[in-house]
């Protein structure tokens, strides 16, 4: 099954995207794998907050919107994760 991408992949893509890289350009720049960015961009898996501020001087956004996107999918992967073992623990 798959997921909704998260903001922060979507706003990640569609700036790759807008500057005309690929992932290997974009990946080799903020020193990421073109396989972890195109992780990070289908939502499967988030960015440290290193990379997130040289994935947003690599793509001239704001760095403090891509470290709260970033921070918004460690979130919500956290919640998913707490829900899929809520039995668990209780």
């Amino acid at each position: 099954m798959s997921r909704p991408r998260s903001d922060l992949a979507k706003v990640l893509r569609a700036n790759r995207k807008r500057l005309g890289l690929s992932g290997r350009e974009l990946g080799r720049k903020v020193r990421l794998s073109a396989q972890a960015l195109c992780d990070v961009e289908y939502g499967r898996r988030g960015v440290s907050p290193e990379a997130a501020v040289r994935l947003a001087k690599a793509l001239g956004l704001p760095e403090k919107e891509v470290l709260w996107l970033a921070a918004d999918y460690r979130l919500a992967r956290f919640k998913t994760l707490l829900k899929k073992y809520e039995d668990h623990l209780l």
